[in-house]
């Protein structure tokens, strides 16, 4: 299967604090289980 899916995740006035792009063979539930733990930094 070709392609990409994007995972987003924002914040409540609609900021996006993290995107994650993954092959269109990773399921919805396996991108989605807590793209927080990606992020980069340190949350600080």
């Amino acid at each position: 299967m070709n392609g990409r899916k994007r995972h987003l995740l924002a914040d409540t006035l609609g900021l996006l604090l993290t995107v994650l792009v993954t092959p269109a063979s990773v399921t919805d539930r396996d991108g989605a289980s807590d793209p927080s733990s990606t992020r980069g930094d340190s949350g600080a």
